[in-house]
C-alpha cells in the first residue's frame, strides 16, 4: 500500500514541474508602442522650424503713406519670420527703384515702425519692401546679400503705396478775382513738387486754372483762371505732377488724397 502512494506522490510532482517549467518566464523587451494620428501630428508640429509658423506680411491700415516736414513715416504693422529691414522706395516704372529708408525689425510682429526718408529722393508713388537680414547681423546690407523677403508662396513682400497728405497744407480766404482774372491761395504746402489746381466746385471735374508748387511751403500762390466761374465756389485740389510739364489730366496728374481716402480739396468762395 505505501509503495502504490509513494508511486501516486511521484508521478503529481512531475506533472507539476513540468506545468511550471511550461509558463514563460518575464523578458526585458518592451511591448510594442502605438502612436495615435492625433499624436503623431502634435510631434510633427512641435519639430517645425519656429519660423515656418510665421507669415512674413506689411500692413498700412492707411490708404497711403504719410510723411512729416522731416521726412518720418510710419508702418502700422511688419511680420517678419526672421530679424530684417523694413525699406521704402520710390517708384521707378511701376517697380521699387530709389531707396528711401529702412529701418531693422526683430522676428515677430512690430507695431507703428517709425522710417526716417530722405526727402530728396521722394515721389508720390512709393513701395514698402520687407528683407532679411541675411548678411552681417545688424548691418543693412540692402539689396544683397539682405534680400527680399518672401511669402509662402515664393513671392517678394512688397506693396505699392501712395504718399498721402492732409486737409491742413492748404490755407484759402473768401476773395474776389484779381486782375487778369486770378485767385490768391495762401498759403500750400507740399513734401514733393506737386500742382494746385483749382476746380469750378469743390469737387467738380471742371479745371479752371493751375500753378506749379515746389516742395515745401509756398505762400501766395497766384492762379489765373482761363475762364469766369460758373459757381462762385471754388475748390483749390493738391495734384501730384505726374512728369509732364502743366496740369495735363486726372490721369496723368491724380489727386492727392487724405489718410480717409477722401481728396485733398479745400472749398473757397468768391465774392
Amino acid at each position: 500500500m505505501k509503495s502504490n502512494v509513494s508511486s501516486v506522490m511521484v508521478i503529481m510532482l512531475v506533472v507539476l514541474s513540468s506545468a511550471c517549467s511550461s509558463a514563460q518566464a518575464p523578458t526585458d523587451t518592451p511591448p510594442p508602442t502605438v502612436t495615435s494620428s492625433s499624436a503623431a501630428e502634435s510631434t510633427s508640429e512641435s519639430t517645425q522650424s519656429p519660423t515656418a509658423t510665421v507669415a512674413n506680411s506689411i500692413d498700412v491700415k492707411a490708404h497711403g503713406l504719410s510723411v512729416n516736414e522731416s521726412g518720418e513715416t510710419a508702418v502700422d504693422e511688419v511680420t517678419s519670420a526672421t530679424p530684417g529691414w523694413l525699406c521704402i522706395h520710390a517708384d521707378q516704372d511701376g517697380q521699387p527703384g530709389p531707396l528711401l529708408g529702412c529701418s531693422a525689425v526683430p522676428a515677430g510682429e512690430t507695431h507703428d515702425l517709425s522710417v526716417s526718408l530722405d526727402l530728396t529722393k521722394l515721389h508720390w508713388k512709393l513701395h514698402t519692401v520687407l528683407y532679411v537680414d541675411a548678411g552681417t547681423p545688424g548691418k543693412m546690407e540692402v539689396p544683397d546679400p539682405d534680400i527680399a523677403a518672401l511669402s509662402a508662396t515664393g513671392v517678394p513682400i512688397s506693396f505699392p503705396e501712395t504718399l498721402i497728405g492732409d486737409l491742413s497744407w492748404i490755407t484759402v480766404e473768401e476773395q474776389m478775382p484779381g486782375e487778369g482774372n486770378t485767385v490768391v491761395i495762401p498759403h500750400v504746402y507740399t513734401p514733393i513738387p506737386a500742382l494746385l489746381v483749382i476746380h469750378d466746385g469743390e469737387r467738380s471735374p471742371f479745371v479752371i486754372g493751375w500753378a506749379a508748387l515746389q516742395a515745401g511751403e509756398n505762400d501766395d500762390v497766384i492762379v489765373t483762371l482761363s475762364s469766369q466761374s460758373k459757381t462762385n465756389d471754388l475748390g483749390a485740389m493738391l495734384h501730384w505732377d505726374g512728369g509732364e510739364p502743366g496740369y495735363q489730366s486726372f490721369l496723368l496728374d491724380p489727386e492727392a488724397r487724405t489718410q480717409t481716402g477722401d481728396i485733398l480739396v479745400v472749398q473757397f468762395p468768391l465774392k
